[in-house]
């Protein structure tokens, strides 16, 4: 399946605390697309972006000890959520 990414983004609250994340997104618009992972207090402990390519799967990965949400952002309202790996 996939998630269609809206304009004003979209948080995601993982069901476990994760050490590394890995998220498949697809650019229809050309506006990158962000993920961002935060901890329990909500600080960012990193960020990862695509290219601006349009029409493939890009790859976003953080690392990180301590993850409990992510945000996603950008696409221009065009970009998508093809796949999402968190782990413990």
């Amino acid at each position: 399946g996939k998630l269609v990414l809206p304009a004003k983004g979209i948080r995601v609250q993982l069901p476990f605390t994760a050490h590394r994340i890995e998220a498949g997104g697809v650019l229809c618009s050309g506006k990158p697309l962000q993920v961002s992972a935060m901890d329990k207090a909500d600080t960012l402990l990193g960020r990862d972006a695509t290219p601006e390519v349009q029409r493939q799967v890009h790859n976003l990965q953080i690392k990180a000890e301590g993850i409990t949400s992510l945000e996603f952002a950008g696409g221009g309202n065009e970009g998508l959520l093809v796949e999402l790996c968190i782990y413990q």
